[in-house]
């Protein structure tokens, strides 16, 4: 995986800590939302060693669109501005389409 795709799971996954700090503290989208940009980082960072093929940008999909229905629930809890939440599923869209992708060279 390129080194700046790499960088930008990094830095977003960041963004969705700061983010989410402003979530109540016991709230339990706050957790799951992290959890799930935490799945995203990881499987990310261990896709260039994997022989999975394919089903490794499967789940970093799936893991994304998780990821954004959660973004979508705290948009309609308001829990923070809308434009953050906007931010981070741009971001998200474009990882997506890179691991869109990359399925699509693998099934070549």
């Amino acid at each position: 995986m390129p080194k700046e795709i790499q960088k930008k799971v990094f830095e977003l996954t960041l963004a969705v800590y700061r983010v989410t700090d402003f979530f109540p503290q016991g709230e339990a989208l706050r957790r799951h939302i992290r959890e799930k940009a935490n799945d995203v980082f990881g499987m990310s960072s261990e896709y260039s060693f994997s022989l999975a093929g394919g089903e490794d940008s499967v789940m970093i999909l799936a893991k994304i669109e998780s990821l954004k229905g959660y973004l979508n629930i705290a948009r309609s809890l308001r829990y923070v501005k809308t434009i953050n939440l906007t931010i981070l599923e741009r971001e998200y869209d474009l990882l997506a389409k890179f691991f869109s992708q990359e399925l699509g060279k693998r099934d070549d």
